[in-house]
């Protein structure tokens, strides 16, 4: 632990593939264990195996987590991690691991992406990473989780944590951005009543129109995502043993929090060059950092669209079973049809809330109805619904928090 702080170790996560992103458990990396030598020997086979987009691999990291189809006795035992020494004391590769750099990117070239490719490298059987799943000394591969695929989702939950660290960076650029575009704007003088150069660009409602929503949708999606740090914080902190349905109500909130600030910080980065002209579009006045930046986090940690779709998925499984219920308004629907003036923060929050309630409802009508075509339904059929009712979600989340801070609620 004190050569991880020092940074003389330095570590890379070696999940994804070439060919095996978003359908990592397909992945083909395999770790195929030798009893007589006592070692898992690890190889990436195919062109569509390697690495990719390994963050630290390229000039760094010395050491890899690396994911792979587990092999004991012929049997396979699913994916699993493993502790890959990738460079030694003197920072060259270690024999079976060829490295290269991604090579430039649209931004961000700072970070040091690759893809690497593993043969015949072997990891000792105390390499295994041993929280989900262990080998004995007597070459007995063990597991409390027994199914493969729900072993691997345990193992890939750690992806939760980088997707709040991602949103948190995204929400802190974003919120730097908007005060760059916004000093710029008070100062920066154009044409007033009189027609001379007299008044800030900031007083015109194009200006306005455009930013003001911005900063309230960082906000609000600020005070969202401050509660979804929370709960998912408590849950690791408090919870002794896996609880299915604070689990799901974790993987929703951490899976919907993300890509809303990820699409918030592209438009924002966009919308900000555009309104300050010619100096958003220079590098030193740092509008434009953010811009690459939020492209990179749409897809990074999972497809944010994909993700929506996830979010959808779980809660809709939940609901079918009862697990979840439909969010509570604070008066009828009928009500809300007779309103005059909507614009108050009761009536918007229950009209977010009774929109969440028809997707998730019309969701899972459909789904149930086509059980034999869920296929079909999910993704070729439904897509605009599914995505609809994620960002719905999404929203009445960051909403309701918001207007508990309104009320001086915790």
């Amino acid at each position: 632990m004190d050569d991880i702080d020092s940074l003389d170790i330095i570590g890379c996560f070696c999940l994804t593939e070439l060919g095996y992103g978003n359908n990592a458990v397909e992945m083909e990396t395999t770790a195929v264990w030798d009893q007589e030598q006592q070692v898992f020997v690890i190889n990436t086979p195919t062109v569509l195996s390697q690495k990719y987009w390994i963050t630290n691999g390229a000039y760094h990291a010395n050491y890899a987590v690396v994911f792979a189809q587990t092999f004991v006795n012929k049997k396979n035992e699913g994916i699993n991690a493993f502790i890959i020494r990738l460079r030694n004391e003197k920072k060259e590769l270690c024999q079976g691991v060829t490295i290269d750099d991604m090579g430039c990117k649209q931004g961000m070239n700072g970070v040091d992406n690759a893809r690497i490719i593993l043969r015949n490298v072997e990891a000792k059987r105390e390499n295994l990473l041993n929280k989900l799943a262990d080998m004995n000394p007597n070459g007995q591969f063990v597991s409390k989780i027994l199914n493969r695929r729900q072993r691997f989702i345990a193992a890939s939950n750690r992806l939760h944590s980088g997707r709040i660290c991602i949103a948190s960076m995204l929400i802190s650029g974003s919120k730097l951005v908007l005060l760059i575009a916004n000093k710029y704007a008070s100062v920066r003088l154009s044409n007033g009543k009189s027609g001379k150069s007299d008044t800030p660009i900031s007083k015109f409602q194009l200006f306005q129109n455009q930013i003001v929503p911005l900063i309230s949708r960082t906000i609000i999606l600020n005070i969202g995502l401050l509660y979804v740090r929370s709960v998912y914080s408590d849950y690791l902190l408090n919870t002794d043993k896996y609880d299915s349905r604070k689990f799901n109500h974790v993987v929703r909130l951490v899976c919907v929090i993300k890509p809303m600030i990820a699409w918030l910080g592209n438009e924002i980065g966009n919308i900000c060059r555009e309104r300050t002209g010619g100096q958003g579009y220079l590098s030193i006045n740092r509008i434009e950092e953010l811009i690459p930046l939020a492209h990179a986090a749409i897809t990074a940690e999972g497809d944010s669209a994909v993700l929506m779709q996830k979010v959808s998925k779980e809660y809709v499984e939940d609901f079918a079973k009862q697990i979840v219920s439909l969010p509570t308004l604070s008066e009828s629907s009928d009500a809300l049809k007779s309103k005059k003036n909507i614009f108050d923060v009761d009536t918007l929050l229950n009209l977010i809330k009774l929109r969440e309630s028809i997707l998730l409802q019309n969701l899972t009508e459909k789904t149930i109805t086509n059980k034999n075509e869920i296929f079909e339904v999910w993704m070729l059929n439904e897509s605009d619904l599914i995505q609809d009712l994620a960002k719905t979600f999404g929203e009445r989340i960051c909403l309701e928090q918001s207007y508990l801070k309104l009320k001086g609620r915790k």
